[in-house]
Parts: C-alpha cells; structure tokens; sequence
C-alpha cells in the first residue's frame, strides 16, 4: 500500500495579500482575476509601494499545488510537496508553515536568489487578481525531483504553471514519466486561464501523458458523494446547506467565466430535509468513558493529556496548540485560554474572537496528569509551549487528528472528529448548567451566545458551578470515578 496520497509538485510561493481599487488593478495593466508574472525589480518596487500604500498585509504560504496539499493535510492525510525555495526568511517560513501544518517537504533550500512571491491584488468584488514574481521556484530542474517519493505515491499532482518555462515543463514532462512506469495516477490543473490561452501547446503536450481525468457523466455522483461527506460528518442541516449554497455559487461564477460548461449543482435543491437529515446523535458518555479507558492507556503520557485536556475543556484545535505552562492554575483548577495557532503556521496569535479569551474549569484528574506532564516535560517554563515538538513549538495539527483516529480504533468506537470533542462538550455543560446557553457560550469562546443556543455570556464565578463543571467533565470522561 502506498504510504503517500498524494505527491504535489509546482512552485513554491509566498501570497501576499492586499485590499485594491478596480483602478489599481487598471493602473498596473494587470487582466482582472487572472495571474502574470513580474520581473524581480518590478517585483520588489510594487511589493514595497503596496506596503506603503496599504499597510498591514496578510501573508500564508501559497502556489495552488502547495494550497491543495496544505488543505488535504488538515484533515489528516499524508501528502508530499516538491519544490524549490531560497535559503531567506520567505523561504524558511515557507517550509516551516507546510510542516507545521503536516505536509512532507522536499524541497531544495538554495543559497542563491530569493523565494518566490505573490502579490494579491484583491477588489472589492472579492475577485483575485495575482502578480507574480517566482524567484528560485522557475529554476526548478529535474534534478530536484525525488522519484522515491513519487513511486510512493497513490497520486501525482502537476501544478499547470510549471508549463510556462522550457525547464519547469521538462520537470513536470519527467515527473510524468516517473508516474506512469510505477503506476501512480496523474492529475494535472490548468491552474489559469492565460496558461491555457498563451502556453496551450505545451498543456497539449503534457495532456499526451494519459491523465487519470474525471468525466464529465460523473459529476453528479461526485455531488451525491460531497453531500454524503457533509452527511457523514456529522454537520447539521443548516451547515450542509450553507456548504452547498456556497459551492453553487463559485461553480455559477466559473460557468459565467467559461470555465466550465455546466453547473453540476444546478438541479440540487437546497431544501434538502430527506436527504441531509439533522445532525448525528450527539456522543454519548459511554463513548468517551471508552475512549479514556480503552484507547488512551497505550498512549504515552503526552498523548493522553492532549486528549484529556481536549476532552475536558472543548478548546479549539488552535487553542489547544498554543496553550502555555502559565496558562494553568493548577491550584485554582483553572486554565486560561489567551491565544491560538493561527493559520496552520507556528505564530501565536489571539483567539478567534474577544470571547475566545476565557477561563475553564478543569477537573482534578486531568489537572494531575498534566502535572506529571509538566514534571516530565523539558519544556516547562510558563511561557513554553505545554503541547511543544522536539523544537517547542506547536504541535503539528495532522498529528492530533491521526491520535484521535487511533484511540477511537484501539477503544472499539467509530473514529470522531475535533469538531465532535467541542460538541460533546457544549452538550455536557448545557446538561450540567440546566441549559444556561449565555455561560456555555463563555465556557466554549462564542462571541454571540445566539450561536450557542442555536447549535447545540460570562465567565462562570459563581464558585459552586465551577464545580458543576469539573464534575461533569469528570463524570463524562472516566465514569464518575
């Protein structure tokens, strides 16, 4: 079996995103929605301005085959990126995001030159127009291309833009071939209009591989499939709703582009009660109690507290990443939620909202295990990370969806997610609390308790419900024992 799902290779950039007119976007000669490239002294002049003009920017690792891996990665798959980068800051934080997040990289780390970037140029229709400059990623040669990671492969992704060079297109030609001698299946984006109308030969040539490519006749099974995905996750109505509605227009939107010749979800209808059906029972305290007595034993003492404190204190994935040893008051019971993992890399940010800064009770068993955990931790400081890698930064966010995944097998129960975890909690203090949604909605950092209410107001102080509160997590967790 492949250990691999999919191996991506294309350039390795970092988007910088800026809010700009129509008539910027006119200003610089730019097509509106579409992707050019740039000169590196143009580059760096216009990348300067739009800091000067427009202030704080928003930067992420980019490239539209690293943003696919870096989204399969978060729901937990393994996948693999190739690429070429600069030995400079950009390049670092490049590497650093993908791994942090659990993409494998292989990329060369040159000394030379600089990594390449994107400027997003984004108007106030919220369409995307990008510039481009690619630094050492256009000097991606073949030599670059670790075959045994693609022989390990189930799937070969080929990022379209790699076509827009002699030499990039003779790596992706070469990866190709790579693929088909060890029959790992090859997929290929166009990944641009002006890729498709400038460089169709070199698309046509590549085309000549034998692509494993979607009909068109099966597209509607692929709907049926993405609404059983959202069935299967146990969302509500209303979220798979909202999904649906969503996708339906950007695929509206694509059909107006003429990227495509016909809107899949044109004849599914939104009011869909038979088919979506309300949320998946909620999990039941016999679940957890098995999943604390049957699956976490095994694991080591680190693993069982992320487990346990996720459990105990329904704190997002983010937060739980970025929670501190001076976060805890192990006296009081307490732990402090002031700050998140935000955007897949390692910077710690403030949570999601102004309500997501908040104190949470904890029961007396998970705070003694965290104890031991900090007794035995090498990073223990109160401004070291509680949940560190061996560097002490955040811990991969794939590593704790595998760890779920794997106690929920080894206990016998049907695998759950992170978002099932928070769930279970909100239902287990509404329980608790006598329904009091304005002090759950504290307890899980809702900024509008209405939200709370609606899909399952203070700190609690009043002493005795804190104690309510421990109670209950204790109770659902290991059996009131």
């Amino acid at each position: 079996m492949k250990k691999i799902l999919i191996c991506g290779i294309g350039n390795a950039l970092v988007d910088s995103e800026y809010k700009v007119s129509e008539e910027e976007i006119t200003e610089l000669n730019l097509t509106k929605g579409c992707m050019e490239l740039n000169d590196k002294e143009n580059h760096i002049k216009l990348s300067s301005r739009l800091k000067k003009t427009h202030g704080a920017v928003k930067m992420m690792p980019g490239g539209s085959v690293a943003n696919s891996l870096y989204t399969l990665a978060q729901f937990g798959e393994d996948v693999s990126f190739i690429g070429r980068v600069s030995d400079d800051t950009t390049g670092n934080a490049f590497i650093d995001s993908l791994e942090n997040t659990g993409v494998s990289v292989n990329i060369n780390q040159v000394n030379n030159g600089i990594t390449g970037e994107c400027l997003v140029l984004i108007t106030p229709d919220h369409e995307r127009t990008m510039y481009t400059h690619l630094g050492v990623s256009s000097q991606l040669n073949v030599e670059d291309i670790n075959q045994d990671v693609i022989k390990d492969s189930e799937y070969l992704l080929v990022e379209g833009y790699l076509v827009t060079s002699d030499e990039t297109k003779k790596v992706a030609s070469h990866s190709l071939d790579v693929a088909t001698k060890h029959g790992v299946k090859k997929i290929i984006t166009l990944s641009d209009p002006n890729v498709v109308k400038f460089f169709r030969d070199n698309i046509l040539e590549l085309l000549d591989k034998s692509f494993d490519i979607i009909k068109r006749e099966n597209k509607s099974e692929l709907v049926t499939a993405f609404v059983k995905g959202i069935t299967d996750e146990g969302k509500s109505k209303a979220t798979a709703e909202k999904r649906i509605k969503v996708l339906k227009m950007f695929l509206n939107y694509c059909d107006l582009k003429g990227w495509i010749t016909m809107n899949p979800l044109d004849k599914v209808s939104l009011g869909m009660s038979a088919e979506i059906g309300d949320r998946a029972p909620r999990i039941q305290p016999e679940t957890i109690q098995k999943i604390v007595s049957d699956g976490l034993p095994a694991e080591t003492l680190y693993d069982q507290c992320m487990v346990l404190t996720a459990l105990a204190s329904g704190m997002r994935q983010g937060e739980l990443r970025a929670l501190k040893w001076g976060n805890i008051d192990f006296d009081d019971l307490i732990v402090n939620v002031e700050g998140a993992v935000k955007h897949g890399t390692m910077v710690i940010g403030d949570t999601k909202t102004k309500r997501g800064r908040r104190q949470i009770p904890i029961d007396a068993q998970t705070m003694k295990k965290l104890k031991e955990l900090k007794i035995s931790s090498k990073f223990s400081a109160p401004g070291d990370i509680v949940f560190a890698s061996s560097n002490g930064t955040p811990k991969v966010q794939k590593i704790l969806i595998k760890l779920i995944k794997r106690v929920c097998i080894r206990a016998g129960v049907k695998p759950i997610l992170w978002g099932d975890m928070r769930h279970f909690y909100a239902s287990d203090k509404l329980s608790t609390l006598g329904e009091d949604w304005t002090e759950v909605a504290a307890l899980m950092g809702h900024s509008n308790p209405n939200f709370t209410y609606k899909q399952y107001g203070h700190f609690i102080k009043n002493k005795s419900k804190q104690e309510k509160v421990r109670q209950s997590s204790a109770s659902a967790m290991y059996g009131g024992n």
